[in-house]
């Protein structure tokens, strides 16, 4: 399953992520940000997102090469 390892290029969405969760919630909602309730939402479904892309494409691309690389 070593094809998996690519899902790691999600790794600079994650150190973005991070220092986006250390900063604390405004006080008041931003302008023109709508799902304001949820503020971190938007960011983890962003990182989400990627790593699960990258993840299923792995899934998808290893079986085809064990069966033609190895």
């Amino acid at each position: 399953m070593w094809l998996l390892l690519h899902a790691m290029a999600g790794l600079p969405l994650t150190w973005l992520m991070s220092r986006f969760y250390r900063n604390p919630k405004p006080a008041e909602r931003p302008k023109g940000y709508r799902s304001w309730p949820l503020w971190f939402f938007g960011m983890a479904f962003i990182h989400n997102r990627r790593f699960g892309m990258l993840f299923l494409a792995g899934l998808a691309i290893q079986p085809v090469a064990d069966a033609y690389i190895l």
